[in-house]
């Protein structure tokens, strides 16, 4: 899994294995952390693995995640849905327990509809995708006004 990780003001961005990269932070050292895993889908930069093994795959690289926030650090974790003949589990419902667990809290669930996706023949095609947005503490950066939609 890759992750890109923006760092203070220098706006630095890493990109690498995020457990290489996320074990060379020091202690609440980053501000934000934006990711977007891979879904377990079988594409060719992953292997499909059972949904439980994979959920337990993420638990270190969150907990590291969690180590390197800073107290007023958020994180946005993007997620889609893990398909598995003809059922279809929305990954958020399986993370959000798993980032309070780490000591993060929920702030948002965050459903960004689109207009393409693949099509479905038995049931609705899957059209969005959820970020979960998660921050270390009650003092963290909002700010709504320079995302507002008038």
């Amino acid at each position: 899994m890759k992750i890109a990780v923006s760092r203070s003001i220098v706006d630095q961005v890493f990109l690498g294995d995020c457990r290489e990269l996320l074990a060379a932070l020091p202690d609440q050292s980053v501000d934000l952390i934006v990711s977007s895993p891979p879904y377990n889908l079988g594409k060719e930069y992953e292997s499909k693995v059972a949904l439980d093994r994979y959920i337990e795959e993420q638990v270190p690289v969150l907990a590291e995640c969690a180590r390197v926030l800073a107290p007023t650090g958020s994180i946005f974790w993007q997620v889609g849905a893990f398909a598995d003949r003809g059922t279809l589990i929305p990954l958020d419902i399986r993370f959000f327990p798993v980032l309070e667990s780490v000591g993060l809290i929920p702030r948002n669930r965050i459903v960004w509809a689109r207009q393409h996706g693949l099509h479905a023949r038995k049931k609705f095609s899957c059209r969005h995708e959820t970020v979960l947005w998660f921050t270390k503490g009650d003092e963290y950066t909002f700010n709504l006004d320079s995302i507002r939609v008038p």
